[in-house]
């Protein structure tokens, strides 16, 4: 199994080799249907393979047996060769595990909790250092261990969000009576214009960001604010997504008119000075004008 789906990491261990075993057999092998035993070391120069594993059908699947399985497990140290990978951490992830959400947004690289040694991690002193990211022995994908620099981040932004919404144009502004303390300088758009192109371009819960969207946070929030892909920087807005359009409900609680439309923006794992979200508050009565000239 040289040639192989394998090496797509985007994946977890398992689906990765489920797919690597139905593409060199013919198979349609699903992860529900079958088990696997856990790993053994199995070196085989000749076919470049270290690892043994035996698959077993589940009764309930339709298909029944086993078979043995021979491939080769990465090492988690070959993925970076020389460079050292860096993850941003702040005082609410306290174990490895919190690691590997950020590890997959930063490299696309999916490892999950029985891939690896889940400790806690070492506290937090406001200065650079390194973790050492051990394999677990009964991961199914990776051997070794693999080093990465953490960096404090300095500021962690609220994200109390407990409602998702689709797009502007389908939000109707609810009233709401409560104000909840705000997150981090909301920005209240001042103007129509740019309102209305808000209301346009409908962000949806989960999108990335546009070239607008981003010129539009510049505006607002600094020139400094970039989206550069595959650095790590301050004030850096790669990878971010929208994560709410909605009404500035009580659980939102942003300074303004509860009819007020709010957007949300998620900082992606390319952030090193910030975690959380930025705020752009739409006025309600410039979203009404905009409701309001498209349906004259």
């Amino acid at each position: 199994m040289d040639d192989y789906i394998y090496n797509s990491f985007k994946q977890t261990s398992v689906a990765r080799l489920i797919n690597a075993i139905n593409r060199a057999n013919d198979t349609t092998l699903v992860e529900d249907e079958v088990v696997f035993s856990p790993p053994s070391w199995h070196h085989d120069e000749s076919h470049g393979t270290n690892t043994l594993v035996t698959l077993i059908a589940n009764p309930s699947a339709g298909i029944e047996g086993r078979a043995d399985f021979y491939y080769k497990r990465p090492s988690l140290g070959e993925l970076f060769s020389s460079t050292t990978p860096t993850i941003g951490i702040n005082e609410t992830m306290q174990r490895t595990v919190d690691l590997l959400e950020p590890f997959f947004q930063r490299y696309r690289v999916r490892l999950d909790a029985d891939d690896i040694v889940d400790e806690a991690l070492p506290e937090i002193t406001g200065e650079t250092g390194t973790y050492l990211l051990k394999a677990n022995s009964r991961s199914l994908g990776w051997v070794g261990d693999l080093t990465i620099t953490l960096v404090p981040i300095t500021t962690i932004l609220d994200s109390r969000i407990t409602q998702q919404f689709g797009n502007l144009v389908n939000v109707t502004p609810m009233p709401g009576t409560t104000r909840a303390e705000l997150w981090f300088e909301p920005k209240r758009l001042l103007s129509q214009v740019e309102v209305d192109q808000w209301m346009d371009d409908t962000p949806v819960v989960g999108d990335g960001l546009t070239a607008w969207m981003i010129e539009q946070i510049r505006t607002y929030y600094g020139p400094e604010w970039s989206s550069i892909p595959s650095l790590v920087e301050e004030n850096n807005l790669y990878n971010s997504t929208i994560a709410y359009v909605g009404p500035n409900s009580s659980d939102i609680g942003v300074p303004g008119s509860p009819e007020d439309v709010i957007v949300l923006i998620k900082l992606g794992a390319y952030c090193l000075n910030y975690s959380g979200y930025l705020i752009l508050s739409l006025p309600e009565h410039m979203v009404r004008a905009y409701h309001d000239a498209e349906e004259t």
